[in-house]
């Protein structure tokens, strides 16, 4: 039978605190602005994420390992680092907020 389909390997995500923090406020931010809002951005937020799971995902390095991903319908990048074990989300900022922290957390 036909050749061998490699399959993609899912890695484990680990979310630091500061994410899991900045992803809170976010969704309490949405939230006020309009009811169930905060639910889709955080729900947004949570697909993204789990998309960084297979090792076939790639996106662009912005600074030493760190990766950047855009979450969809909303101004917010998800910074995160990959090693063969895990996915480790770092941070989720709005596009205006300071990326040093970033940087910061990536060291």
């Amino acid at each position: 039978m036909g050749g061998s389909s490699k399959r993609a390997m899912m890695l484990k995500v680990l979310i630091a605190e500061e994410a899991e923090a900045e992803i809170k406020s976010a969704k309490r931010w949405y939230e006020k602005q309009k009811i169930g809002l905060g639910e889709e951005f955080a729900s947004i937020v949570k697909e993204t994420i789990s998309s960084l799971k297979s090792d076939k995902m790639e996106h662009r390095k912005v600074f030493g390992a760190v990766r950047r991903v855009v979450v969809r319908r909303f101004p917010y990048f998800i910074y995160y680092k990959r090693d063969k074990q895990c996915v480790r989300i770092l941070a989720v900022l709005h596009h205006r907020q300071d990326q040093q922290r970033t940087r910061d957390r990536a060291e």
